[in-house]
């Protein structure tokens, strides 16, 4: 029975874990995935849980209860190390996990670009419990100001989901992205650019680009225009990078550290990489990181070990592009569909229909479903 380790919970290794240990793998392998979480959380809705009174279990599926479902074994705990040609892993335990086959999913993190000042003081947007902490500094009448670093599709969504959980408080919440480049969402087209740029500041939000946050100290937060917001909280959104686990493994990476994968989704023999710790290239470049991709990722890497376990060759990955959406709290969303361009309350209902789609358990969609239709 050859011996698979998964390192991550979220999409990619999930979708894996399912297939090599459900009904179809014939108990042919023995599979462990560890995850430093106790749950495997639904990432494209944790803005919402700021803006909305989204219960958090209806966005978080335990990883005991999939292991349970699927017949894996589950390890709640960081991977430290990994020794490529020991073929074992090392827990913070100090656990030893040995294995024939690697499956690296270990997603992704804040980037702080060395910033220590930013990272002890700022906010993020990768949890359950990060999205509660930042709902309750913006429903926090002692709060004043939130600074949002980062004018890209998280600090957007952000932002706007700031504003939606200020709507009830006393006293109004300044809330201002900065953004070192010349727009909000430079990578997108100019048109979505100039839609989302004119949807934000409708709400109030203000934007400053061509700005960098200088200093954070004691509540106050310095932008290096010299304007100086007091009483404020900073929320990170300025890029993301992978772990620190991930970034250590000898093997080729893209500077954000993703691990450059061949065509059949490996980085070394026996190796794979997928979700956000993978670097598939398509056309030159790096496939974006997105959830379509981490799921099929996961299951093409999953047939791959199954193949390679057989002595079959391996099947190279064809990547599915659906599209892009940069979903706004106010009910507005734009990007592309299947190659359409999609602008204003369609494209969010879009967003809203396939995050209840991926979503596991019944239980799970009728809990979000009935959030988002609740008027507040």
């Amino acid at each position: 029975m050859a011996r698979v380790l998964i390192i991550g919970g979220g999409f990619a290794g999930l979708a894996a874990a399912g297939r090599l240990s459900g009904p179809a793998a014939h108990g042919r392998f023995q599979v462990t995935l560890a995850d430093r979480r106790d749950t495997h959380q639904f990432l494209p809705v944790l803005p919402d849980l700021v803006g909305r009174d989204i219960r958090p279990e209806d966005v978080q599926y335990p990883l005991a209860e999939a292991a349970h479902a699927y017949g894996f074994r589950f390890v709640p705990e960081a991977v430290k190390s990994v020794d490529l040609g020991g073929r074992t892993a090392v827990t913070d335990s100090g656990a030893t996990l040995p294995f024939d086959f690697l499956l690296v999913a270990s997603g992704s993190e804040s980037d702080f670009h060395g910033r220590e000042d930013c990272r002890g003081q700022a906010l993020t947007l990768h949890s359950v419990a990060d999205v509660l902490a930042l709902r309750a500094a913006a429903r926090d009448e002692r709060t004043a100001a939130m600074v949002v670093a980062g004018g890209g599709y998280t600090g957007v969504e952000g932002a706007t989901n700031l504003w939606r959980a200020a709507r009830g408080r006393e006293s109004p919440l300044r809330i201002v992205i900065v953004e070192t480049g010349a727009a909000l969402c430079a990578a997108l087209p100019p048109r979505f650019q100039a839609y989302i740029g004119r949807n934000v500041r409708s709400l109030g939000i203000e934007v400053r680009t061509g700005t960098a946050v200088a200093e954070v100290s004691g509540g106050t937060v310095q932008l290096s225009s010299g304007e100086s917001l007091d009483r404020a909280r900073l929320l990170w959104a300025a890029g993301v990078c992978t772990s620190a686990l991930v970034r250590a493994l000898p093997a080729e990476k893209t500077p954000n550290g993703r691990l450059l994968v061949d065509e059949s989704l490996r980085f070394a023999p026996g190796c794979f990489a997928a979700g956000d710790a993978a670097a598939f290239r398509r056309d030159g470049q790096p496939l974006r990181m997105g959830v379509q991709f981490s799921l099929s990722e996961g299951a093409a890497a999953a047939d791959n070990i199954r193949r390679a376990a057989e002595g079959r060759p391996l099947r190279g990955f064809r990547p599915f592009d659906p599209g892009y959406l940069v979903p706004m709290a106010n009910g507005r969303a734009c990007g592309k569909v299947l190659g359409a361009g999609l602008r204003g309350r369609l494209p969010m209902a879009l967003h809203y229909a396939m995050c209840l789609l991926r979503l596991r358990g019944m239980g799970r969609r009728w809990g979000l479903l009935r959030s988002l239709l609740r008027r507040e």
